[in-house]
């Protein structure tokens, strides 16, 4: 792929030795995407970056970050952050974990929470832990 003005492109766009499209990173490397009859990835695709690389492996629908051999639907390699909601239990949040900071006077409070099902339509943030300190 050459952009009119442009005399050292920094990515390109080729084939790789199976006919797979491979797009190839100046200092980062090459990614190789096979395309199916119906235009579907066929292949895993890895995006990486030095040590750094996501995985989506299209055997097992599994996706790694930090890892080529993802084991689960989600595979994290490292720690997974998880950022405070203070949205309403509901249905569409079921299975979500959220880490809660309270400030107070003169104790503080965090939590770790996971929304769950607590009856045939209801939902309610249910606590795992708590941390208090003044």
């Amino acid at each position: 792929l050459h952009v009119q003005g442009t005399t050292s492109p920094q990515a390109k766009i080729g084939y790789d030795a199976n006919n797979y499209v491979q797009v190839s990173v100046s200092g980062v490397g090459d990614t190789s995407i096979a395309p199916t009859g119906n235009g579907l990835i066929a292949a895993d695709l890895t995006l990486s970056a030095g040590s750094a690389y996501v995985k989506l492996d299209a055997q097992t629908n599994n996706v790694g970050i930090g890892t080529t051999t993802p084991g689960a639907k989600l595979d994290v390699a490292g720690g997974v952050k998880v950022a405070d909601d203070t949205d309403t239990a509901s249905a569409n949040k079921v299975g979500t974990l959220r880490y809660r900071y309270v400030p107070g006077s003169p104790k503080n409070f965090s939590y770790v929470d996971m929304c769950m099902q607590t009856g045939g339509s209801s939902y309610a943030w249910v606590n795992i832990v708590q941390n208090v300190w003044n």
